[in-house]
């Protein structure tokens, strides 16, 4: 059994809660409301946060709710819960680009994937790796935010 295939049990894994954090604060940068925040890291690590969209100005304005999810496996995509006939549709949008994106790049497209779903096609180009293989260049990646949230990719 080589190192990559060693359970995550067996190495420190880094907290994703601070690169969360930055993708949070680039979307308030960009006027994004940015409501609840869910993080776990029980197994897989991933996070929800709520949006909160004007919904005069999205076109998710019949939407439940608006949920920007990630994982480490997928990376970020956005679900937007709708009713239609009685029956709740949920089409999940997926940003691709890999799993830790800078959070400027997360920001502007969920700006314009609530404005123009019409322009940001889902990209299901992951999973992008598995939650149990040990990946010391993710796991340094995810520590450059908690030790320098402003940077994240230095």
């Amino acid at each position: 059994m080589t190192a990559t295939e060693l359970p995550t049990g067996h190495h420190e894994r880094a907290d994703h809660r601070p690169y969360v954090d930055a993708v949070c604060a680039a979307l308030e940068a960009q006027e994004i409301g940015v409501g609840t925040r869910w993080t776990s890291a029980t197994r897989l690590r991933e996070a929800t946060v709520r949006l909160a969209p004007d919904p005069e100005e999205t076109a998710f304005g019949e939407a439940e709710e608006v949920l920007l999810r990630w994982t480490e496996e997928a990376g970020w995509f956005l679900v937007a819960p709708t009713v239609h006939e009685g029956q709740c549709l949920e089409f999940p949008w997926y940003m691709g680009f890999g799993v830790l994106p800078d959070p400027d790049e997360v920001a502007v497209w969920v700006d314009t994937l609530l404005i123009r779903p019409d322009l940001t096609p889902s990209r299901e180009d992951g999973p992008y790796r598995r939650h149990t293989d040990y990946d010391p260049e993710f796991e340094q990646a995810l520590r450059s935010y908690a030790q320098n949230p402003a940077a994240g990719d230095d």
